[in-house]
C-alpha cells in the first residue's frame, strides 16, 4: 500500500482511537501478523513483492498464525461486476473499493469488530486544529474537488497530510512515466498511470485522474497509438499542478529550516557518506520507515548546496516508494 494510501486510513481512523498498525507491503504485513493478533485486517490489492490475494493465501495457510480467523478485508481500486463473489472465494471476508468512502468503512468496522470493543461517542475536543479556512481558500483556485477530497481523507486536517505526500510524490512520477515510456516499457508505464490515478482520484485531482486512467486501460489493451498521443499532455498537466499546489501549500518545515539555518551545525562529509551508503542499503531492503528516518536526521544540519535537490529528490522517490530511482539517484 502506497504511504497516500496509509495516510487516507490513518485520517479516517483517527477519531475512532484504535490502534493501527501500518505496513507497506505484504512480506512486511506477514511478518507483523506472525508477532501480533489484530482484530480486524486491510490488504491492499496491489502491493510492492506480492499482490492481496497472495498474502491472503500465506496467511491463511500459516500454521500457529495468530491472525488465521481475523476478519480480512480487501481494498481494490478496480471492482467490476462480480467482484465480491470473486473476492470471497478467495478467502477474503469483504472488500471496500478506492478512494474510500468514511461511512462505509464505519459499516465494515462496526460488523466486523468484537462488539464490547466498540465505543461510540468518543468526546474528540482534544484534537490538535490547524487555520482550516486559511488552508481552504489557498486551494480554491486550484481546481480540486475539494468536497470530494476531504470526504476522501475524512477531514480537513487528513486531506491537508495526504496533497503535502502526493506533491512530494509529483515531480518523481512524472519522471518515471516519461523514463518507462521513452523506453517503450509499457508494462511498467501502466502500472505508474495506475498509481497516479488512485492517488490524485484521492485528493480530487480529476482531471489528472481521469487521463490517467484513459492512458492505464490503454496500457492494458496495448494502444500504443493512444499512449504516443496523450502521455505529452499528462505529463504537462502533472507538472502543472505540482506548481500550483506547491505555491497554495507551501512547506512549512522547510520555511521554518531556512529561517533557522544558521543555528543547524554544518554536516561533517563522512556522515554524508554514511547516511548516502544507509540510504542505499535501505532502497535495496525496500525499508520506508528506516530510509524516512535518516532523511528527517539529515534535516538537523546544514548541507551543502549542491546536495540539497539531491536529497530532495530522494525523499520524494522514498515517499513514493520508488526504491529503482532512489538507487539511480544515489548511483
Amino acid at each position: 500500500m502506497t504511504p497516500i494510501n496509509l495516510t487516507v486510513i490513518k485520517s479516517l481512523l483517527k477519531k475512532t482511537r484504535m490502534h493501527i498498525d501500518t505496513a507497506l507491503s505484504g512480506k512486511e504485513g506477514l511478518a507483523m501478523c506472525e508477532e501480533v493478533h489484530y482484530d480486524i485486517i486491510f490488504l491492499d490489492y496491489r502491493m510492492p513483492e506480492m499482490d492481496g490475494v497472495t498474502t491472503l493465501k500465506i496467511m491463511r495457510e500459516r500454521h500457529n498464525n495468530p491472525n488465521k480467523d481475523t476478519p480480512i478485508i480487501l481494498l481494490t481500486a478496480n471492482a467490476l461486476s462480480g467482484a465480491r463473489e470473486q473476492f470471497m472465494a478467495a478467502g477474503f471476508d469483504d472488500y471496500m473499493t478506492k478512494p474510500i468512502n468514511g461511512g462505509k468503512l464505519e459499516t465494515l468496522l462496526m460488523r466486523y469488530l468484537p462488539q464490547n470493543k466498540v465505543v461510540h461517542n468518543i468526546d474528540d475536543n482534544d484534537e490538535e486544529s490547524f487555520d482550516e479556512d486559511r488552508f481552504l481558500e489557498r486551494l480554491s483556485q486550484v481546481g480540486l474537488n475539494i468536497d470530494q477530497g476531504i470526504t476522501n481523507c475524512g477531514s480537513v486536517e487528513g486531506y491537508k497530510e495526504v496533497i503535502e505526500i502526493y506533491v512530494s510524490s509529483l515531480e518523481s512520477k512524472a519522471q518515471e512515466i516519461e523514463r518507462f515510456y521513452n523506453e517503450e516499457d509499457y508494462d511498467n508505464y501502466t502500472i505508474q498511470v495506475h498509481s497516479l490515478k488512485s492517488t490524485s482520484r484521492v485528493i480530487g485531482a480529476d482531471v489528472i485522474a481521469d487521463k490517467a486512467y484513459e492512458l492505464e486501460m490503454a496500457g492494458d489493451e496495448k494502444n500504443i497509438d493512444l499512449i504516443k498521443a496523450e502521455t505529452a499532455g499528462l505529463l504537462e498537466d502533472i507538472r502543472d499542478i505540482f506548481v500550483i499546489l506547491k505555491e497554495a501549500l507551501p512547506d512549512e518545515e522547510d520555511v521554518e529550516s531556512d529561517d533557522n539555518k544558521e543555528e543547524l551545525p554544518v554536516i561533517d562529509e563522512s556522515m554524508l557518506t554514511d547516511a548516502y551508503g544507509a540510504l542505499s542499503d535501505f532502497a535495496i531492503s525496500m525499508d520506508y520507515e528506516n530510509a524516512l528516518f535518516v532523511l528527517d536526521e539529515l534535516k538537523k544540519y546544514q548541507l551543502p548546496d549542491d546536495h540539497k535537490d539531491k536529497l530532495c529528490a530522494i525523499n520524494a522517490a522514498v515517499e513514493n516508494l520508488d526504491w529503482d530511482e532512489v538507487t539511480r539517484l544515489l548511483g
